[in-house]
């Protein structure tokens, strides 16, 4: 299973664990050159709006 059908159906009953897990797959993906750039830019989309991951 992908890490964008986990982050969708991800409940935010731990918002500290929550953002630091989110923060850790947002680093996986902006480094993860085997990542492809629709999926990078759908994972960084969710994540912007989830834990406000900024773009490195």
């Amino acid at each position: 299973m992908s890490e964008k059908i986990l982050l969708c159906i991800r409940t935010e009953s731990n918002a500290e664990s929550e953002s630091q897990r989110n923060t850790t797959i947002c680093n996986t993906v902006h480094h993860n050159a085997t990542t492809s750039v629709a999926e990078q830019s759908y994972l960084t989309t969710s994540l912007n709006s989830r834990v406000g991951c900024l773009e490195t």
